[in-house]
């Protein structure tokens, strides 16, 4: 598996096989993402995708835990080059964001679970993973990712 969709359907994936996977902005919704975060460039994206690049790399696997039965754990690093505006004279200038994270996606039923309901993160298989849930059985791969991005993302860009 090179390329996974925004949404994973945990119910089609294997139990406990490991599956690597490579994003770039030839997917559909990485490429959405890659010119969110060029908006603040002021430019078209005609102008700042030749100069931007974004790159998805990881790991899924469905596995399970007595307590929530099957899970997604997914391990990924994100890499990103895009354009932005300097918040000190609006020149364009480059920039750059790189995170590496662990998501958990859990069953629904536990959003309102009082054991879980303020819950961010779970420790699963020796390492903390944010913790999101699942709706009609899917992990929406998208939404975290985007989450994660913008938790990371430099809001006020410098030209120093």
């Amino acid at each position: 598996m090179k390329e996974i969709s925004a949404e994973l359907d945990l119910s089609r994936i294997q139990r406990d096989l490991v599956y690597d996977f490579e994003l770039n902005e030839s997917q559909d919704w990485v490429l959405e993402l890659l010119k969110e975060l060029n908006e603040n460039s002021g430019l078209e994206s005609e102008d700042f995708l030749p100069k931007s690049k974004i790159l998805i790399k990881g790991t899924l696997k469905k596995t399970s835990v007595a307590t929530f039965q099957d899970i997604g754990l997914v391990s990924l690093e994100f890499k990103a080059e895009y354009l932005s505006q300097s918040v000190k004279d609006l020149e364009i200038i480059p920039q750059a964001l790189h995170y590496e994270v662990n998501l958990c996606f859990i069953h629904e039923s536990f959003e309102n679970d009082e054991a879980y309901k303020d819950e961010t993160e779970l420790f699963l298989e020796g390492k903390m993973h944010e913790l999101y849930f699942t709706k009609k059985g899917k992990a929406n791969l998208k939404e975290a990712v985007h989450e994660q991005t913008f938790l990371n993302f430099n809001f006020y860009p410098r030209n120093d």
